[in-house]
């Protein structure tokens, strides 16, 4: 059988939701909400069967700029790499991805990032393409709710509140600005799984927060950002209106020893060699929100 790589065209579209639905299980709502914030054909690439069917598919979004030592460098996002299972271990998924950062690179993306699904994935991706590791995280589960009192008050926001406020609490560390488009489609999944965008305050300072339910009953705090107050008590407030058996918690990572809380995350690739920047030696990129 005979494979074609090439970009996708508009009547790609339904086979491409069903390759999604095939291989992430996704709902038809989250497929199509998607679809309907980021598919344009040009920024997809699709290996295709001797029948023009995709079998394989990967998506370049443009998410916002990486700030790193008071530069804004526009970036792209790799997103949703899937191979039908039918047709794994031929190697499609490292061409996809290697045509997606020339994708991302010819529309002036100085740089391109992925957050691997699997571990193994940063070895595998770093020894295929120019991928290499850069941006850590930490994640850290509660067990039992860590409800503190009455002091701590989490509020809703609009999307344009949280990017300021996100840009306030991440000033000074390395990490992507994603823009309003992609705040949105966040907000958007946060909602669909029973959580919204946050602003926590306490006597002691403000953050922010992304938070969503998981159907075995655990909150996934997919992002909690902090000023002058520490990670617990920012989460008392998350649990007064969550109340849950288990947290999950993201944050920022403020070193790179890899343990069972800090972690590898995202992976990013750049025609003017930016993971070299000496100053980031003492300092962990934050990559922020995946979509995952």
């Amino acid at each position: 059988m005979a494979f074609t790589t090439r970009s996708a065209m508009q009547s790609d579209r339904q086979a491409l939701k069903l390759l999604w639905k095939r291989v992430f299980l996704d709902s038809d709502e989250e497929i199509d909400t998607f679809f309907r914030f980021y598919f344009e054909p040009q920024m997809v690439v699709v290996v295709a069967d001797n029948e023009d069917v995709p079998v394989a598919a990967g998506y370049v979004l443009p998410i916002g700029n990486l700030l790193c030592n008071e530069l804004s460098i526009p970036c792209a996002m790799i997103y949703s790499v899937a191979t039908h299972p039918e047709y794994r271990n031929h190697g499609f998924g490292t061409s996809v991805v290697r045509d997606l950062i020339s994708i991302g690179f010819s529309k002036g993306f100085k740089t391109v990032v992925l957050s691997p699904s699997r571990d193994d994935l940063f070895e595998y991706y770093s020894s295929r393409t120019l991928f290499q590791d850069w941006f850590y995280v930490s994640e850290r589960k509660y067990k039992t709710s860590p409800h503190l009192g009455n002091a701590v008050e989490l509020s809703s926001i609009t999307v344009n509140d949280y990017y300021r406020l996100r840009e306030d609490l991440l000033s000074g560390i390395p990490h992507i600005e994603f823009d309003l488009p992609c705040l949105s489609y966040q907000l958007l999944l946060s909602r669909r799984f029973g959580g919204d965008l946050f602003r926590v305050d306490t006597p002691g300072g403000i953050g922010c927060a992304v938070v969503e339910k998981q159907s075995d009953g655990a909150v996934w705090v997919k992002e909690l950002l902090t000023s002058n107050i520490c990670e617990t008590v920012a989460l008392s407030a998350v649990a007064s209106m969550f109340p849950a058996n288990e947290y999950l918690v993201r944050s920022p990572a403020f070193s790179k020893n890899l343990n069972s809380k800090t972690r590898r995350f995202g992976m990013l690739a750049s025609p003017d060699n930016l993971i070299n920047i000496e100053s980031l030696k003492t300092t962990s990129p934050y990559y922020g929100l995946a979509f995952d």
